[in-house]
């Protein structure tokens, strides 16, 4: 059974053009509108070890992690140059 993971655990990169498909994926939720993607090597991480959410979104003044209500349990996400630098710094050490 797979554990929800507090962190980033892959980057990926878009390799294709947005093209439509029905076929079902994830269970009854559909998702016509897909693109292909594929991991970046240096940038993938285990559960064990996910890359910290405050590289992405940093922290308020408690210290905590202030994450976008619309982006909780997302999958998949953009991110600005900014944050894909801020990730790569810290896959780096």
């Amino acid at each position: 059974m797979l554990r929800p993971v507090n962190g980033i655990v892959a980057v990926c990169r878009v390799v294709s053009q947005v093209y439509e498909d029905n076929e079902s994926i994830w269970g009854k939720d559909r998702y016509p509108l897909r693109v292909r993607i594929e991991v970046v090597p240096d940038l993938q991480r285990d559960g064990r070890n996910p890359i910290p959410l405050s590289i992405l979104f940093g922290t308020n003044s408690g210290g905590e992690v202030s994450v976008e209500p619309f982006l909780k349990n997302v999958w998949i996400t953009a991110v600005s140059l900014e944050q894909f630098e801020s990730v790569k710094r810290i896959s780096a050490d």
